[in-house]
């Protein structure tokens, strides 16, 4: 089986490899969530690696679920872009568990998190 590893391991793969980078994130509230926008930017010799990614999570629950989600989500998948922890899988952990937990919720009716799940796929 593949091992899949968390947004915050691979942020501690980036402090063992002594990486220069920056983050930046940009909150945007979007019909009741909200759309997180992170910029990675690693330094090397002089230059600047720039790897983007985004994430959209609906307020189904609470909002700072809804916004800390989206913004793990987000970084997680800049890293990955950097390569940054990625041995087997793009995808962490952190995915993996928010997308379990709305296929769950879907299979009861849940309609707001039926929508979520569309919006993922």
């Amino acid at each position: 089986m593949q091992q899949i590893i968390s947004t915050h391991e691979r942020l501690l793969e980036a402090k063992k490899n002594k990486l220069d980078y920056s983050i930046e994130t940009k909150e945007t509230f979007l019909e009741n969530g909200f759309l997180i926008k992170t910029r990675l930017t690693i330094y090397v010799d002089n230059k600047e690696r720039v790897y983007e990614s985004s994430s959209y999570r609906k307020i189904t629950d609470s909002v700072f679920t809804a916004l800390e989600t989206a913004d793990t989500v987000s970084l997680g998948r800049a890293l990955g872009k950097a390569g940054i922890g990625i041995e087997h899988s793009f995808i962490t952990s952190d995915e993996v568990s928010v997308s379990s937990l709305i296929k769950a919720k879907a299979k009861t009716g849940n309609k707001s998190i039926n929508s979520i799940n569309n919006k993922l796929k």
